[in-house]
């Protein structure tokens, strides 16, 4: 399961598609958070890679290790 996280020229860039192509890449942003399937997708450096799409669409993304911490309680 991962976390996805949009930056603000992300969410301003996001707003400027249509309907139709929000719902392409809401469908492709779930399947990454539920699944970790990422599709089509493209290394371009140490912590750069990007989402491709047919139509030419690119998504530039990066993945940060994220520590969990857990706790338990015993009685």
């Amino acid at each position: 399961m991962y976390k996805v996280e949009g930056t603000t020229e992300y969410i301003n860039w996001f707003n400027k598609q249509t309907a139709k192509e929000q719902a392409q890449i809401q469908a492709r942003i779930a399947r990454i958070r539920i699944d970790g399937h990422f599709g089509v997708a493209k290394k371009l450096a140490k912590s750069l890679a990007e989402l491709k799409w047919g139509n030419g669409r690119r998504i530039y993304f990066t993945l940060r290790k994220i520590r969990m911490e857990t706790s338990s309680s015993c009685s």
